[in-house]
């Protein structure tokens, strides 16, 4: 049986600027297909926006902030008073916490405590924590943990990612093997026509009998219904291997009948051994994640 591989748009869109992947759908064209446009995938893309963002806004903690105060009162036309404060702040990673600011105090009813200089007045100096946030304050502490979200957001990710090619992949090769069955089996139906064909024409030159040709008939019926089976089989699940693969824009992809899968061949490369898979357990995003 001859197949050749196709992709048609579901319900509605076209295949116009689409790139077709090639004749040999293999594991490796489908797990791109799967990593570019699947829905999960995308997501798990945005948990680096995400992360990215927490730590953005984390690290504006440390930014230099100007700042600018004004009050004042009047009544009776008479001005009680007109207090300034303006001024810039840098604070460190190290709790210090640097400021310069220019106050202006005028008014008839001031406050005696508010009086200053008629040119104003210069304030510069430091702020430090001696006692509770000496080594770690909410700052600090908000920017560590927005680090630690970025790493646990990448090992988050990892494990989606995973997640869902574990799940294409067990549907990949459900399909595959699906495939090659109904190769199999049409196979066997062709082998079971020939077979038939030879026996009537021996029962025809007097060499078999005819109940031979009737044992015949319904083997070649016997393989035609497992024909049947396997190909809807096929069908099946081609359709389960179509809700992993969509277009760039959100349109899925469904899988015709004409495609051609690759043929299970023995594996050229052995399994891993137990030892390495458990070296490489360590390294697992999941106890990354935590």
């Amino acid at each position: 049986m001859t197949m050749r591989f196709l992709f048609c748009l579901c319900c509605f869109g076209s295949l116009s600027g689409l790139t077709q992947p090639s004749n040999n759908f293999t594991q490796d064209d489908f797990f791109q297909w799967v990593l570019l446009n699947h829905p999960i995938a995308k997501q798990a893309r945005l948990l680096e926006n995400e992360a990215e963002a927490n730590l953005t806004m984390a690290r504006g903690a440390f930014d230099p902030k100007m700042y600018t105060n004004w009050e004042q009162k009047s009544f009776g036309g008479s001005s009680y008073f007109t207090l300034g404060q303006s001024g810039l702040k840098i604070p460190t990673w190290y709790g210090l916490e640097f400021k310069a600011e220019y106050l202006s105090a005028s008014g008839d009813f001031l406050n005696p405590e508010q009086k200053l200089p008629l040119a104003g007045q210069a304030v510069a100096g430091v702020t430090a924590s001696l006692g509770q946030g000496l080594f770690i304050d909410e700052r600090r502490a908000t920017l560590q943990k927005a680090r630690l979200f970025s790493q646990q957001n990448e090992a988050r990710q990892r494990i989606i990612i995973n997640d869902l090619l574990i799940d294409a992949a067990k549907t990949y090769w459900e399909w595959t093997y699906a495939y090659n069955k109904l190769l199999a089996v049409d196979q066997a139906l062709q082998l079971a026509t020939v077979r038939q064909q030879g026996i009537v024409e021996s029962y025809l030159q007097g060499d078999k009998p005819a109940i031979d040709t009737l044992e015949a008939f319904l083997l070649v019926q016997a393989r035609l219904a497992d024909l049947n089976e396997a190909r809807l089989d096929y069908q099946n699940a081609g359709q389960l291997l179509s809700n992993f693969l969509w277009l760039d824009n959100q349109t899925p992809i469904e899988i015709t009948d004409q495609i051609q899968a690759p043929q299970l061949t023995n594996p050229d490369n052995p399994l891993p051994s137990l030892d390495s898979l458990l070296l490489a357990a360590p390294a697992h995003p999941i106890l990354m994640y935590y």
